[in-house]
């Protein structure tokens, strides 16, 4: 069969085979990978040495990678730019394996082949790279000589240096006139370093002295090439000196000096590009916070699990001077849970694609010693690819508000709950689906101690009556002043043996007399109870007790 270069949509194939970080790699895996192909590993001899004694059961080829020419010798020269591409994705990924297909010369004729790249560098045992070859059919590639000239496509502009262990050029290969701006036999017996730019000499230098040093470790470098004409161009060169295959621990002189020089002039326009957006951004990120700095707000911004990235002067103020790691910091322990939930609703609304801004408000008490309340209004903006971007919104002082609501809700002269906070609860706990008990309560010839001894002792009588309510109920009962001497208990999801128990609760504090400013006053009171009923609203089951306590009433008068 016949392979026609350049036909696939991508110039290799991007197989992300690790279903683990690569940290988590081991021998077992790799073998697992490489089983059936040969294996070249490039890397530490010891690391390089473990790679063999894993493999080599599996009848697998292990060899030590001299360079990356050497295996582009052997392939044909339509699929080399698509090879170079392939290595150079690998080692800028590691963990990702590469796959490309290309033809090789095997003896005198072509055979398909199938490398794989992974490099395994950051590993804490495999810090190696390793290539898979796989070799398939021969394949028809008629009238192709080895040396036939080399027609490049698009996948990348690459040379390949060949030269003495002192940079001497000795054979080069590649995109010669097109990277370099010279022909080839003009760089016969010149040297490498001559190619580099006056300005990158130094920065060529190291590499080729850290080279020198280190005799099969490849080292890359990003530099520019002064080309004939006068014009610059970036290029990212890769270089290794390796030892003649005859004497594996030879002498230097015997070396041969590989450098890979690919075109990276996309790459560095890319990466301006990118640091001039990064710049651009840091510009904005800080005019934003001197900008937040002169708000009359208290601006905060928090990554989406809650942790806050930026806060203002005013934000810091609110949250009393103190450094707050997290949004539930700024609550009382107590009400941590709220502001966690807050913070899973925005985030909720902006995955429901919620109408509006979706700005969700909860309100907190403080954390700080002197107390007080907070309220904190927060969204999750959204980025371009719809995922959202963290957490933004204003944290108020809603301590003078609260405050206002509680004495709209509190009456001034008992401090129980009024009529409104009544109610307000009895609505919310029916809305929930939650039945009621609502007992009226109304003291019996009150109007008696305020004719005789005046409206002071009896609003003196009315607060300790209030005391003793409020002492006899459980937590999750509310007790209300409903107006003059009446008072209502509330009990949610009350049971039959809860209800009488209240009414016991309720006669046996009003069982004791009252002493206040030289009075003996002996209270008695009526009591009316009924049970919320499906379709009731606060109105309907409070008539209802307020019915059965005048029937009460009626009755009490009628014993005398």
């Amino acid at each position: 069969m016949a392979i026609e270069p350049d036909v696939d949509p991508e110039p290799y194939t991007v197989r992300r085979d690790l279903s683990r970080p690569l940290r988590d790699w081991d021998l077992d895996a790799l073998v697992t990978l490489s089983a059936g192909a040969q294996v070249q590993a490039e890397g530490d001899p010891d690391t390089v040495a473990r790679v063999v004694r894993a493999v080599e059961g599996d009848a697998v080829v292990v060899t030590h990678v001299s360079d990356l020419g050497r295996g582009l010798h052997t392939v044909h020269p339509l699929d080399r730019s698509r090879i170079v591409a392939a290595w150079r994705h690998a080692r800028d990924h590691p963990g990702e394996v590469v796959e490309v297909r290309s033809r090789s010369a095997i003896g005198d004729g072509w055979v398909e082949a199938r490398q794989r790249f992974l490099s395994l560098h950051g590993h804490p045992e495999l810090g190696v790279f390793c290539i898979f070859s796989d070799l398939a059919a021969p394949v028809d590639v008629a009238g192709t000589p080895l040396d036939s000239p080399v027609v490049y496509g698009t996948l990348a502009r690459w040379v390949l240096v060949h030269a003495t262990v002192m940079g001497a050029i000795e054979s080069v290969e590649g995109t010669i006139e097109e990277l370099l701006g010279v022909r080839t036999a003009s760089l016969i017996g010149s040297f490498a370093a001559d190619l580099v730019h006056p300005d990158d000499q130094a920065t060529a230098l190291e590499v080729f002295a850290s080279v020198i040093r280190q005799p099969g470790r490849a080292v890359s470098a990003v530099h520019r090439l002064l080309r004939p004409d006068g014009t610059t161009l970036w290029v990212e060169s890769t270089l290794l000196l390796t030892p003649p295959p005859d004497h594996p621990s030879g002498q230097p002189d015997d070396s041969t000096l590989v450098i890979l020089i690919v075109d990276a002039t996309g790459r560095r326009a890319q990466e301006a590009a990118l640091e001039a957006s990064r710049e651009e951004a840091r510009g904005l990120a800080e005019e934003f916070r001197l900008l937040a700095q002169e708000v009359p707000s208290a601006v905060f911004r928090a990554d989406i699990g809650g942790r806050l990235q930026f806060a203002n002067s005013q934000f810091v103020e609110l949250a009393g001077g103190r450094s707050v790691a997290h949004l539930a910091d700024l609550a009382h322990p107590s009400d941590h849970e709220r502001v966690e939930a807050a913070r899973l609703e925005a985030l909720r609304r902006h995955g429901d694609g919620h109408p509006g801004d979706g700005t969700v408000t909860v309100e907190f008490r403080s954390a700080l010693p002197e107390g007080g309340s907070r309220s904190l209004r927060v969204r999750a903006p959204r980025r371009a690819s719809g995922a959202p971007s963290g957490l933004i919104g204003v944290l108020t002082d809603s301590t003078p508000t609260v405050r206002l609501l509680e004495q709209a809700r509190t009456d001034p002269l008992t401090g129980l709950r009024n009529r409104t906070a009544l109610d307000d609860h009895i609505e919310s706990a029916i809305a929930a689906g939650r039945g009621v008990a609502v007992m009226f309560i109304d003291l019996d010839r009150f109007k008696e101690v305020n004719d005789a001894h005046g409206h002071q002792t009896g609003d003196a009588v009315l607060q300790i009556v209030a005391k003793r309510l409020r002492g006899c109920t459980r937590p999750t009962e509310m007790v209300t002043r409903y107006g003059g001497d009446e008072f209502v208990i509330v009990s949610v999801d009350p049971s039959p043996d809860i209800v009488d128990s209240l009414t016991r609760r309720v006669h046996r504090v009003l069982d004791h007399p009252i002493h206040v400013d030289g009075l003996l006053w002996q209270p008695s009171a009526s009591l009316g109870l009924a049970l919320s009923e499906p379709g009731d609203g606060p109105a309907d089951v409070l008539r209802r007790a307020d019915q059965e306590m005048y029937v009460a009433k009626q009755r009490r008068r009628r014993r005398g």
